[in-house]
């Protein structure tokens, strides 16, 4: 039932774990209670398509904004849905929409719902035959009286409001005066501008060189590196034009932005510079002219203003077409595109800024607004996570945020409130501290960029966002000594939001990082993680990946995949480099299995890549008398006849991490237990190894499983490309091989972190199969898909669990279950 998913309070006296039922007063916490697990539910509306809409609500989901978004897959074919939605058993609400993506008007009350959706013909009769009268298998979800009501003006509202906003509608009200960090960031702008003023733009020169611009990658990046020159250099001019309390300064100011301005209409709208020739630039151009024709509006006459129009129509058009119109590209059909969801943001942003001028921007705005009002980002769920990575989730947020300001400063929509964008930064809280040596899993994870994660820090706390932001962006300050230089480096996507960002009161009390559980999970992606002291840069931190959203775009396959790191050295690593999208190194080895700390079989077969059905899931997270446990089941990533491949963390004080293992498949394999690190491996017989990096150490030993001997090798298959990347540093492999093959393999190991504290631990085959271990304090056994766990030979307390298990007994005992 869906009330079992949610949190729980404690009745200690008669030990019994009651789960709260929706409309307590208990805060519901996605990062701090046992995982969702769907029904496996199977009918029209499951996405069979590798980008298709997957459906919201999602069954079993507790939903953390109010209203909720439904959404579900939708065909070629354009069709009416009727969707019906039960309350608590009963009939609620029905409703008719054309659109496959849907937001009610007001909130909902809370309690347990359930929503099912059916397609209607051309008269308006159902298009499925079938005793259930065409409709989907209903799909439950449970709102709370603490989720995030949100205030989203309807459509058409929204569009009148863009269509009568006075100019320059882009930016708020202009502040009476800076604050302090604001001034900073004018200050270095300003100084940026008077020394560039005197310099006349180069724009005949660089004409030319977009026209050879197809020669090679290096001097295409050159030539874009130079047009982004030419748009922040028009950008510090339209901001002095803006902010500088010289009259006569603004005007120059305002003279220079539109040399700028006229130099960058000049390139060819459907040449080099347009959608086809590199989409991302093309739709950042149309917004940068179409910010310069706002502010600079009441300066330019008619006919400029038509040619700058056309300029935006162009560019804007042509990224419209392609992403929400033509089938390949239909955002509202096939959610999963990398760039198509940021381009509709900004399309959206331009359409605001054009709105009452452009006949387009009608167009452009209908189809746009219901898609990113309810969608914020198809790569992740409320919870806040992305599943990309961290660094294409801050590449996402840095490249949206102006967007996302210029929308609400227009019609109103509040981006900030929404549940991905305010839990992001928790999100970056724990897999982008300092201290962190690979942000998370996926393409680029190796790049650290603390500067940047700080000034996302900032932006949070400055729109009233701070309860995770503040922490980060003081610890990241501290770490780094990087007060004084935040302002050095404004790139284009963030030079805006920086100066015009709306302050907003607190909503939330800042939380001291100490204050915040060492533990987390972000169950939509299927993303954990453990630190022994979150505070700590020295800490030891382990990252656990399951994640529904499969090996596609920037993920690899690597569900049910760990990482080890401490005293900001990496440890077990994530192997490979991200040294180019689909690069004979990236393709050939650090989107594969075989490149993390998983499971292959029979020479390095695994999950195959650039497959979003090669899905885990993160089915269980509890956190008792000091014990973490994570499990993610992850056979369907495999395929094939792997029929089972469930693997379960523990970690317990003192550094010790229990990693259990049970794969199962149709035929007989030879097993491969891999781990990577970027120090040297010491073998220590055919079952232990053993790495230093630095004051960092880990030893990996296999306590329990068949014989296996033990292989170590360095460097890859497919060496990075230099070119790309510049040198890549040394990594190192090891693998436990079986000496022979099974259809059952089932192991457990043990990785001492930073020594162990040298506590003993053993472990061994349990009578009635399982395995059972005992270390320290703990004791207890992985058998039968369950963990048990004691301390000092007595079962957990609900009373010591910050997070309880879902499967409880009363007497205050728990028994741990799958599900």
């Amino acid at each position: 039932m869906p009330g079992r998913r949610m949190g729980a309070v404690m009745l200690a006296a008669a030990g019994i774990v009651v789960l709260a039922t929706p409309g307590t007063a208990e805060r519901f916490d996605p990062h701090q209670s046992p995982p969702n697990v769907p029904r496996n539910v199977q009918d029209w509306l499951t996405p069979e398509d590798r980008k298709e809409l997957r459906e919201r609500p999602e069954d079993s989901s507790v939903q953390l904004e109010n209203p909720p978004v439904f959404g579900w897959k939708s065909g070629r074919d354009m069709y009416s849905f009727e969707v019906a939605i039960e309350r608590d058993g009963e009939p609620y609400l029905t409703f008719v929409t054309t659109s496959n993506i849907f937001r009610p008007d007001s909130p909902l009350p809370p309690g347990a719902f359930n929503w099912r959706v059916r397609q209607l013909d051309q008269i308006g009769r159902p298009r499925r035959a079938g005793d259930n009268g065409g409709w989907s298998v209903p799909r439950t979800f449970n709102l709370r009286e603490d989720s995030i009501t949100l205030q989203v003006p309807d459509i058409w509202t929204a569009f009148g409001k863009a269509e009568t906003a006075r100019r320059p509608r882009a930016l708020p009200p202009r502040p009476a005066r800076l604050d302090e960090a604001k001034q900073a960031v004018f200050d270095v702008v300003l100084a940026r501008y008077l020394k560039e003023a005197g310099s006349a733009p180069a724009f005949a020169g660089l004409r030319g060189s977009v026209a050879g611009a197809g020669e090679g990658i290096a001097r295409s990046r050159e030539v874009r590196a130079r047009l982004r020159q030419m748009i922040r250099r028009m950008n510090d001019a339209l901001a002095v034009s803006v902010l500088h309390p010289d009259e006569a300064v603004r005007d120059r100011a305002a003279g220079t932005a539109g040399v700028y301005l006229d130099g960058i209409v000049g390139f060819d709208a459907f040449g080099r510079t347009g959608h086809a020739g590199d989409d991302l630039l093309n739709i950042r151009i149309a917004k940068a002219v179409a910010r310069a024709y706002d502010i600079l509006y009441r300066r330019m006459d008619p006919e400029r203003r038509g040619e700058v129009q056309r300029h935006v129509e162009f560019r804007t058009q042509a990224a419209f077409d392609f992403f929400l119109l033509n089938d390949r590209g239909n955002l509202g059909q096939f959610t999963l595109s990398s760039h198509g969801f940021q381009i509709a943001t900004h399309v959206l942003a331009i359409a605001a800024l054009m709105a009452g001028d452009s006949d387009r921007a009608t167009l452009w705005f209908r189809d746009t607004y219901p898609l990113v009002s309810t969608i914020v980002t198809p790569w992740g769920g409320d919870d806040g996570g992305y599943s990309n990575g961290v660094n294409y989730g801050v590449w996402e947020f840095v490249n949206h945020v102006d967007s996302w300001d210029v929308i609400h400063n227009v019609v109103g929509f509040p981006y900030f409130e929404t549940a991905w964008v305010r839990n992001f930064a928790e999100f970056l809280t724990y897999f982008a501290p300092p201290g962190v040596s690979q942000a998370g899993f996926g393409d680029g994870a190796e790049k650290l960029r603390p500067e940047l994660w700080a000034e996302i820090s900032r932006l949070y706390v400055e729109r009233g966002r701070g309860e995770y932001a503040t922490a980060l962006l003081a610890a990241w300050r501290a770490h780094l000594d990087i007060a004084g230089a935040e302002a050095d480096e404004l790139s284009n996507a963030l030079l805006w939001p920086r100066l015009f960002g709306v302050q907003a009161a607190r909503s939330g009390a800042p939380r001291a990082l100490g204050e915040i559980p060492d533990a987390a999970i972000f169950p939509d992606i299927g993303w954990a993680a453990v630190h022994s002291d979150l505070p700590d840069p020295e800490r030891y931190s382990i990252l656990f990946k399951s994640s529904q959203f499969g090996s596609f775009s920037h993920s690899h396959a690597d569900q049910n995949s760990f990482m080890v790191m401490g005293h900001g050295r990496p440890l077990l690593i994530d192997s490979g480099y991200y040294d180019g999208y689909r690069s004979a190194h990236h393709d050939g080895w650090t989107r594969r299995t075989v490149a993390h700390n998983a499971i292959t079989y029979d020479g390095g077969k695994g999950q195959p890549i650039d497959d979003p059905t090669a899905k885990g899931r993160l089915t269980d997270y509890w956190r008792c008398g000091g014990a973490v446990k994570l499990t993610g089941r992850a056979a369907r990533a495999y395929g094939g006849d792997i029929v089972e491949a469930d693997r379960t963390l523990l970690h317990l004080p003192g550094g010790l991490l229990l990693v259990h293992d049970r794969m199962a498949a149709g035929t007989p394999k030879r097993w491969e237990w891999n781990f990577h690190a970027a120090a040297p491996i010491l073998a220590v017989g055919d079952r232990t190894a053993r790495i230093r990096n630095g004051p960092a150490e880990a030893s990996v030993e296999l306590l329990v499983g068949p014989p296996v001997r033990l292989e170590l090798a360095e460097g890859f298959p497919e060496p990075p490309n230099e070119r790309l990347m510049g040198p890549a540093a040394q990594q190192y492999h090891g693998v436990f091989v079986t000496e022979s093959a099974s259809a059952v393999f089932e192991t457990l190991a043990l990785i001492r972190i930073g020594g162990g504290g040298g506590q003993p631990v053993t472990a061994r085959e349990g009578e009635g199969g399982g395995i059972r271990f005992e270390a320290g304090r703990y004791s207890g056994s992985f058998a039968g898909g369950r963990t048990h766990l004691l301390v000092d030979g007595a079962p957990l307390a609900a009373a010591n669990c910050a997070v309880p298990p879902r499967t409880l007994l009363a007497g205050g005992r728990l028994r741990f279950g799958r599900d």
